[in-house]
């Protein structure tokens, strides 16, 4: 039980352990709901609401029965020194900031494994309860963001590529965005999700809930905050999915600029050459074909950008190496 009861001496023991697996279960869900707020596939606009919530309750109905305050197993990962003690300097700072949650400190003595998986306290506010579900939905909001930010490299990839080779103005609507979005920026879009979901090396759906569920080994319901070693992680894979973008449009972006030269070149020196009617279609031609030369090499480097994204909030997040990777 992720939580310690409340005191007989104002309530029944039976609403005791209802309320103690309740706000267990409650702090469980909104872990869960932060990745599919914003989580790939399942956070896009695509998956009604309704439909998230009930996969987040159906989640935290599973997970919350067996969570324990603390694992044993992860206490004996992070004891490197296998003194059975835990000292400041062998913790991650997640962790750290779960044990503070908790209202445990690590002191020079260390924590030993009845402290480290000893149940939560219950909170005794409203306000307490709303901050440890903020807590929750943090965790799981960061574990989601973190994904969505690499993949977003690809749109920003396929914007660029749209804007040199004119077919910008071919904008549809995006029902995974929720709004307007150029032809190749959803088709660079949906093939960073298939990557993501097919990929044998990658398996990204099933080690972002494993990764999720690891979040218990070391932060338990009402003990999990994000760290700014976490923050951290979430600005260097913002700026990945970036610098992949570039990497991506960058051949077809180098390409059109020597078209453009060699279109200007061409109207200046054979004026009666109508610039527009030839350039434009060449300009598409040529860049279409040089963005499908580059999609083969590009998967690759994308598929390791995101087995490296996953593994990095799989050691920000839960605070030790993903057994995955």
């Amino acid at each position: 039980m992720p939580f310690d009861l409340p005191s007989p001496d104002f309530t029944h023991p039976l609403i005791a352990w209802g309320t103690a697996r309740f706000v267990g279960f409650l702090l469980v869900f909104f872990r869960v709901a932060g990745l599919m707020t914003v989580g790939p596939v399942f956070g896009t606009p695509v998956v009604p609401a309704n439909v998230r919530v009930l996969l987040a309750v159906a989640a935290a109905a599973v997970v919350a029965p067996a969570l324990p305050g603390g694992s044993a197993e992860a206490f004996q990962a992070l004891d490197t020194n296998g003194d059975a003690v835990l000292v400041a300097e062998e913790l991650p700072g997640a962790v750290l900031d779960s044990l503070e949650a908790r209202g445990l400190t690590v002191t020079a003595a260390g924590l030993n494994l009845a402290e480290f998986t000893a149940p939560a306290p219950l909170p005794k506010t409203p306000a307490g309860l709303l901050r440890l579900s903020l807590g929750e939905f943090s965790i799981g909001f960061a574990l989601g963001l973190g994904m969505t930010a690499v993949l977003a490299g690809l749109r920003l990839a396929g914007e660029l590529v749209d804007q040199q080779i004119g077919t910008a103005m071919g904008e549809v609507f995006n029902p995974m965005l929720g709004a307007s979005a150029s032809p190749t920026g959803q088709l660079l879009g949906l093939l960073g999700t298939a990557a993501l979901l097919t990929l044998p090396g990658v398996d990204g759906h099933l080690r972002l809930f494993a990764t999720l569920l690891d979040t218990f080994r070391t932060l338990p319901p009402g003990a999990g905050w994000v760290s700014g070693e976490a923050w951290r992680t979430l600005a260097e894979l913002a700026g990945a999915g970036m610098s992949l973008g570039l990497r991506v449009a960058a051949p077809t972006m180098a390409v059109m600029s020597l078209m453009s030269l060699t279109v200007g070149f061409l109207g200046r020196t054979v004026p009666q050459i109508n610039v527009l009617s030839v350039g434009f279609p060449t300009r598409a031609a040529a860049g279409l074909l040089i963005l499908a030369l580059t999609l083969s090499p590009a998967t690759d480097v994308l598929a390791d950008l995101l087995a490296g994204s996953l593994t990095a909030l799989h050691e920000a997040l839960v605070g030790l190496p993903d057994p995955r990777a």
